[in-house]
């Protein structure tokens, strides 16, 4: 925890506290003191302040000690909090400027990836939209969630590869194998016309499986990505939208790459 502010208010404030304690003494507010719980007691008013204090019982001059500590304390107490409070200020102004100089650098930095893309992109990406999405991403979360959705995509794209690549493989291997077993010429090519026509049937039913499986991850992603607030992302199915979004992410993973201002 940064203590340095506080600290500074402290020291600002015990200086000050000095200044005043001197001040008090030299106004005789101690003699103040002394001589109200005299006349509480009935005893005569002292000349001079070597006298007051001659006078005093020690019990007096500890209420003395005791209410000017209280005072001081009192005094001390209201220094720091106005000391705190002129320094709080002054961090929360410095804070939103370092925030309205980051939010210019993001939104500089998306209209020139913007005007990269084609016209009819150019023309979906309102200057609304990317100064929502700049303003989202002066939360730091965002860069890691969509650095994750990234991630998870990578994996499933991989996993579904594989899974297409073992199944052309058996094809093969089915192929090969039926070759090898079936030594008429005219058999062999009729039992060849067959299998391909299996081959590619079963093909096409995973390839609309793994179709699906994307699609679901692009909807998850849609769903996350609009639950954290980031602008342009919402759940659908138009392939203009679906495309934008992807330029949308790409926009954010360039940034994330950047020397941010703080």
């Amino acid at each position: 925890v940064d203590i340095g502010p506080a600290a500074s208010c402290i020291r600002e404030a015990i200086s000050e506290l000095i200044s005043i304690v001197r001040s008090l003494w030299s106004t005789g507010v101690m003699s103040f003191l002394g001589a109200k719980k005299r006349h509480n007691t009935g005893r005569p008013e002292a000349t001079d302040d070597r006298d007051k204090l001659r006078n005093c019982s020690i019990e007096e001059k500890g209420y003395e000690v005791r209410t000017f500590k209280n005072l001081c304390l009192n005094y001390f107490m209201v220094l720091v909090l106005k000391t705190h409070k002129k320094s709080s200020l002054n961090f929360i102004f410095k804070r939103m400027k370092d925030l309205q100089k980051k939010v210019y650098f993001l939104l500089d930095q998306l209209q020139q990836m913007a005007r990269e893309l084609p016209p009819k992109y150019q023309q979906r990406i309102p200057c609304e939209l990317l100064s929502g999405l700049a303003n989202a991403l002066l939360n730091d979360t965002i860069f890691e969630i969509v650095k994750g959705l990234m991630e998870i995509q990578h994996v499933t794209e991989k996993h579904l590869f594989q899974q297409r690549l073992q199944l052309i493989n058996k094809h093969s291997m089915e192929m090969q194998e039926m070759l090898e077993k079936t030594n008429n010429a005219a058999e062999r090519q009729n039992q060849r016309l067959l299998l391909q026509k299996k081959h590619k049937q079963e093909l096409k039913h995973t390839d609309m499986k793994l179709v699906l499986q994307l699609d679901q991850r692009v909807s998850d992603q849609q769903v996350t990505l609009e639950k954290a607030g980031v602008p342009g992302f919402f759940v659908t199915n138009n392939p203009l939208d679906i495309k934008l979004q992807m330029y949308l992410l790409d926009f954010i993973l360039r940034l994330s790459k950047m020397n941010i201002p703080p």
